[in-house]
């Protein structure tokens, strides 16, 4: 597991160090697990990178929801 030092060091990390998803390109018609593996070789940290000048950092709690709950509880929302 990562600790809290190399989370905090991972969030300094200057946005211009960081992969754009914007620029990484997938071959649609291979296989799923060729597409994640190729997908995450090419983002080289996937909590830390970039959409186009954006900087996108992911991080989730060591006893939160699962995130599929979350996403379900908030696509919910979404419909009311």
């Amino acid at each position: 597991m990562i600790s809290h030092t190399e989370i905090d060091q991972l969030h300094r990390e200057p946005p211009a160090t960081r992969t754009d998803i914007k620029t990484i390109q997938i071959d649609p018609t291979q296989p799923i697990a060729q597409r994640i593996s190729a997908f995450l070789g090419e983002v080289k940290n996937p909590y830390h990178f970039c959409y186009g000048d954006t900087p996108v950092s992911i991080s989730f709690a060591e006893n939160g929801q699962p995130l599929e709950t979350i996403l379900i509880e908030h696509f919910a929302r979404l419909k009311r």
